[in-house]
């Protein structure tokens, strides 16, 4: 007996008979031809509008799954990018979105709405600014921090400081540093000798009272060593507090600084008028 075998072409040349039903997605069987590879190219995943699907419309990417309209499943093949703000496609699998390729960190912390990670190569699209400031995470190794004004890098950490402008190294080097005369860098170590510089009520001392000048030593709440900083002034009568160290006294010159304004009148904790003006040191703070 002899058996006809009839010869049925497949429904794509690129497309073997085996592959469809195998379980597995091949692109060029993933057309109504090869009736969308026996349903192995399932379209539940289709992450975009499923009218795209296969609408013969141009090639729809960033999809989750292969557009049956793609010649192929690389990127170059696309004719609509789908892929979220900041994604971009991959390569050689245009149903994928990816992150770009500097993002040194976990992909899923890109673009998340998590809060800025900062340290990952290029800036997250969830911080507000390059600033460090911005940051809510940081990925830098351990002795590093995120750089202040671009917190996508990594520098190395600045030591910690007791005091805005004093320096680790400044603390109890026996030299009396300003920035460091507080209460927070333990009154700079010892290097200013306090207690036994400081000729007024101690409690006037760094007491957040207002600056207390003629005492010996800087008081901390003054802005600067300057006389025209002075709250108080506590140099003996006649004297005032030397101009640009305003913890020590000097001689009042026997001429007035200003027409009416007593010397015994600057720095007293009383707004003087007449002693508010510039050749006054403005009365040494007292009309603030």
């Amino acid at each position: 007996t002899t058996h006809c075998v009839v010869d049925v072409p497949p429904c794509n040349t690129d497309c073997p008979d085996s592959w469809i039903g195998d379980n597995e997605c091949d692109p060029s069987c993933n057309t109504s031809e090869c009736n969308y590879d026996g349903g192995d190219c399932s379209t539940s995943d289709w992450l975009c509008d499923t009218t795209y699907y296969a609408g013969s419309d141009g090639c729809d990417c960033g999809c989750g799954v292969l557009d049956p309209d793609c010649a192929s499943s690389y990127s170059t093949s696309c004719e609509f990018d789908h892929c979220p703000e900041h994604f971009s496609l991959s390569d050689t699998d245009n149903t994928q979105c990816v992150v770009p390729a500097e993002w040194i960190c976990q992909a899923i912390n890109y673009a998340a709405s998590d809060g800025c990670d900062c340290g990952c190569g290029i800036t997250d699209p969830d911080c507000d600014s390059n600033l460090a400031s911005s940051c809510s995470y940081s990925s830098c190794p351990d002795g590093q921090e995120p750089d202040t004004y671009n917190n996508f890098i990594c520098v190395t950490s600045s030591p910690p400081t007791c005091a805005p402008g004093c320096l680790p190294e400044w603390i109890g080097d026996g030299i009396c540093d300003g920035e460091c005369d507080n209460s927070n860098c333990d009154f700079d170590l010892g290097d200013c000798q306090t207690s036994a510089q400081w000729t007024c009520d101690l409690d006037y001392y760094g007491g957040e009272d207002g600056c207390d000048c003629g005492c010996g030593t800087h008081d901390p709440d003054c802005a600067s060593y300057e006389a025209s900083a002075c709250s108080f002034n506590w140099c003996p009568l006649e004297e005032q507090p030397v101009s640009t160290n305003n913890a020590q006294c000097e001689s009042v010159p026997d001429s007035l600084c200003s027409p009416g304004c007593e010397s015994q009148w600057l720095g007293d904790g009383w707004c003087d008028e007449a002693c508010y003006n510039p050749d006054c040191g403005y009365d040494y703070g007292d009309c603030d």
